[in-house]
């Protein structure tokens, strides 16, 4: 199949009902349209975007038909049509206009193809052939959005960035996780990096990643997604309003609230309400099905944070025969998702049992789980550790971490590496840090 006019049509009509989607698709030449009134259509709304000019089925009719007024009452037909049953969203754009370029290009090669075949037959040299071939190739290339940016205007941005921090005070690079040592070690999550929190089950993944999300949230810097791939959202809701509201989170699930209990809860959902923090607690997700939802929330908005729980139950689009390269995918779909957006991505990850066979069982950045790919995409690294989790009952050294953990940060990019003690509240899911200062280490 070289042609898919259901998307074409699809690509039109997103462009009269929501904004943006211009941009998002450009650049799309008339030509990736099969249909010629599609095209005509396509031509139309590029060169009324372009002049800031409304864009609905009469003005991209009359900008299309050439003056023609039996042509100009079918295509307002066909706009109608195209808008029918479509989402008010603009987030489905760039996976439009992507699937167009595409068919556009292989049938431009298929073209080609045939060109070629019929000069052969036709006895041109391999010279000539491979000529054709070299002139198509250039032209596809040429067709190509050019994504360099010259030294000079990128220092310039950059510059205007410091600038800018520099003027507010100084500051984070990226958004406050609400975590001060953390924070002054990561320079904050920052735009189009890929951070992985990891840790044995049970260590408080989850929690610590809905705190930090919320603490992104009450910035209202833009949405948050999160993506909760284990955990419904009524469970999530739970831990949130454990924690904002100090109350354990035993009492909320089991709806056994004291009377100062149930107000603090009130009170504390309150204020969650209006926080930008979107939950998508679909239970399984491809990595371009994970994509798609995200970019779907980026149109309404600028994000700014990702949340994926965890890493490890993202599904490749291909399975593969090997686990550890079926997560490399998963890994690299992340990083390349952050960097698109230029959004900071927060992957929660498995660790392998590897600690448990080891004195302290303190992890290191190889535990991460079923790959290494991770720790080579990954721009930051923090393992969390609980050491009360591997110690026996009766061990003296257990009431000396009770309650105590460490957010091992293992690699940092943009920083030095750090270990922040800190503790976990479990009955209400909180972590708070025990410093305010970076304990470096090599």
């Amino acid at each position: 199949m070289t042609s898919d006019p259901q998307t074409e049509r699809a690509l039109v009509g997103l462009a009269m009902v929501a904004d943006g989607v211009v941009a998002l698709a450009d650049p799309l030449p008339a030509e990736a349209f099969t249909d010629p009134h599609l095209r005509s259509l396509w031509r139309a709304i590029r060169q009324l975007d372009t002049n800031g000019q409304d864009l609905n089925p009469l003005t991209i009719a009359t900008a299309a038909c050439g003056g023609d007024e039996t042509y100009r009452s079918r295509l307002v037909v066909l706009s109608g049509e195209c808008i029918d049953g479509l989402p008010r969203s603009s987030a489905a754009a760039a996976e439009y206009a992507d699937r167009l370029r595409e068919l556009h290009t292989v049938r431009r090669l298929a073209v080609l193809g045939e060109e070629v075949h019929e000069r052969a037959r036709a006895g041109a040299s391999s010279t000539d052939l491979r000529r054709a071939i070299d002139a198509a190739i250039r032209d596809q290339v040429a067709a190509t959005p050019c994504s360099f940016m010259s030294l000079s205007d990128s220092l310039r941005t950059t510059l205007g960035e410091i600038e800018e921090r520099q003027v507010r005070g100084g500051g984070l690079a990226g958004v406050g996780t609400g975590f001060s040592s953390l924070d002054q070690a990561l320079s904050g999550f920052r735009s189009g990096c890929l951070v992985i929190v990891g840790a044995r089950p049970g260590t408080g993944k989850t929690a610590f990643a809905l705190q930090a999300a919320a603490n992104v949230a009450r910035q209202r810097r833009g949405a948050i997604a999160f993506l909760s791939l284990e955990m419904p959202r009524r469970e999530l809701n739970h831990r949130l309003l454990a924690e904002a509201a100090n109350v354990p989170l035993t009492a909320i699930t089991r709806a056994d609230l004291a009377a100062g209990q149930w107000d603090a809860v009130c009170e504390a959902a309150r204020e969650l309400h209006g926080l930008p923090l979107h939950v998508d607690d679909a239970g399984r997700l491809t990595t371009s099905g994970l994509r798609t939802r995200v970019k779907r929330l980026s149109a309404e908005g600028p994000l700014a944070l990702v949340v994926v729980d965890y890493l490890q139950l993202v599904v490749p689009d291909r399975r593969r025969d090997a686990r550890a390269v079926e997560v490399a995918e998963v890994s690299a779909s992340l990083k390349a998702l952050a960097k698109e957006l230029d959004t900071p991505v927060l992957a929660l990850s498995q660790l392998s049992r590897a600690p448990e066979s080891r004195d302290g069982r303190q992890p290191r950045l190889s535990d991460l789980r079923d790959s290494g790919a991770l720790e080579q995409d990954a721009d930051a690294v923090v393992l969390l550790h609980r050491p009360e989790l591997g110690l026996e009952q009766n061990d003296p050294a257990r009431s000396q971490w009770a309650g105590k953990a460490l957010a091992i940060v293992a690699k940092n990019r943009q920083g030095p590496l750090a270990t922040i003690p800190m503790r976990f509240m479990a009955e209400v899911q909180r972590f708070t840090e025990l410093r305010t200062s970076v304990e470096e280490r090599r």
